[in-house]
């Protein structure tokens, strides 16, 4: 399958679904790394620019690129050119972060798995608590690719997290809203928008960029290019890359493991994967993930603001049960390395890259 990289040429701006109105509003914060939608429609658009390059209709070049299919995205960064120095992936939301001292690298820790006996809203039967009283981390961290498999496959107890904002550099913008017809500022549309560069310097003072790894499949591009990225027309360049895959752990007869999606879901059920665990026999254990992220964007073909969801963060982790160590197993393998959204509002959510999720062993005792 063909895999890209996409490094940005400038500042970079990407919405998360609060209203931002001039007038009503005066600030909006970009959020990093886009949704999946986003890379998705970047990809679509350079197919379709590409076939009216060719002499077809912008009609048919949407048409034909509704065939592509998001396999998966990681973040990495790199020092020189597109080859990546580290794929970077969401933190599990069953680790958490105790405040390191001065001058430490901090690491993730599991979270306690424990039986749900007091009274509450929770309707699982398992629940995952902190084994510490210390402050922890709350700003959003990644995890490298080789530490990744080592927390799928139950290897260690503790892991080496860098914090997200190490790799940026957040600018802000200032603008004014205009009346269309006279092109002169209106009263009130003053407003502030933060933006975010995905590039920073090293001690060295080497250029130390974060791009986005994309790897898709049902469409033809070119191997490198420019395309737009996010608000504003912002560009960015692609090229082709390499990307390792993370090989599904072997259960060795447990009933239970884990499910940990690398990019934001999207399920009927809100936070549940109801459809999922259905599907496979599997029974939902417990869960742990950050607060929801309201995903909109715009529709290409119809040229119209899509409708708002909720998603499950990147990074939420599920631990289900099967009847058997056979099923459990097979059901991994199935899940593994998949986008398991579900269809909803006539859209296929898993095509653009939502909910691509990662199987790992459970090394938790109750």
């Amino acid at each position: 399958m063909p895999i890209i990289s996409i490094q940005a040429n400038d500042t970079l701006f990407f919405r998360d679904g609060r209203p931002f109105s001039m007038g009503e509003e005066s600030f909006a914060q970009g959020i990093f790394p886009p949704p999946p939608s986003v890379v998705h429609g970047a990809v679509r658009t350079v197919f379709v620019a590409q076939m009216l390059d060719n002499g077809n209709s912008k009609e048919e070049g949407i048409l034909l690129s509704a065939g592509l299919t998001i396999l998966r995205i990681a973040l990495h960064s790199t020092t020189d050119g597109y080859e990546s120095s580290d794929f970077l992936f969401p933190k599990p939301a069953d680790l958490i972060i105790p405040k390191p001292k001065i001058n430490r690298q901090p690491e993730a820790i599991f979270l306690d798995r424990e039986k749900h006996n007091i009274h509450s809203s929770y309707t699982l039967p398992q629940v995952l608590v902190s084994p510490t009283n210390e402050k922890t981390e709350e700003e959003a961290h990644l995890m490298s690719h080789s530490e990744l498999i080592n927390y799928l496959n139950g290897d260690g107890s503790r892991f080496s997290v860098r914090p997200l904002s190490s790799f940026l550099l957040t600018e802000t913008k200032i603008g004014i809203g205009r009346s269309f017809d006279s092109r002169t500022v209106e009263n009130g549309k003053l407003f502030r928008v933060m933006t975010n560069r995905p590039a920073t310097v090293d001690k060295n003072g080497s250029i130390q960029r974060l791009c986005v790894a994309v790897d898709y499949k049902g469409i033809d591009i070119p191997e490198k290019g420019l395309l737009a990225f996010g608000a504003e027309f912002r560009t960015a360049t692609y090229a082709k890359t390499t990307m390792e895959s993370i090989p599904c752990p072997d259960l060795g007869g447990a009933l239970e493991f884990k499910i940990y999606l690398t990019t934001p879901a999207v399920f009927a059920s809100g936070w549940k994967p109801e459809n999922l665990l259905t599907t496979h026999s599997l029974e939902l254990c417990a869960a742990a993930f950050e607060r929801s992220l309201p995903i909109g964007g715009w529709d290409l073909e119809n040229r119209l603001p899509k409708t708002m969801v909720q998603t499950v963060a990147a990074g939420a982790v599920y631990y289900v049960k099967a009847q058997t160590a056979e099923i459990a197993q097979k059901a991994a393998l199935a899940i593994h390395n998949t986008a398991i959204s579900d269809m909803l509002n006539k859209t296929n959510y898993a095509s653009q890259g939502f909910g691509i999720a990662l199987v790992g062993k459970i090394t938790q005792k109750i």
